[in-house]
């Protein structure tokens, strides 16, 4: 069950992940389980295509700072491989378009 904390929490998780991914990214839908371990699911659309990072965590807080760990980890390896990799994202990473 979603208390209104959780829900201010999960809306500021999500405006940091806007910050770290940055200008250009849509924030499609960030969800989290209530099983254990706790499993926060950020969907993300970059240039229109589609990508999910997800990560689990012992908490909340625990899973936001892994969340942000990832993020900064996808960001750069889709900045890198956009920059090396002259084929279409969808073919390179497995995403479809929306």
């Amino acid at each position: 069950m979603t208390t209104d904390a959780d829900a201010r929490y999960l809306e500021s998780i999500a405006d940091d992940c806007r910050t770290i991914l940055g200008p250009g990214v849509e924030l499609l839908s960030l969800t989290r389980s209530y099983d254990e371990p706790l499993v926060l699911t950020l969907r993300y659309r970059l240039d229109g295509w589609d990508a999910l990072s997800e990560v689990a965590g012992e908490t909340l807080l625990e899973a936001h700072v892994r969340l942000r760990q990832q993020l900064v980890e996808d960001r750069l390896r889709l900045g890198f491989t956009a920059v090396t990799d002259p084929r279409p994202l969808k073919r390179r990473q497995g995403v479809s378009p929306s």
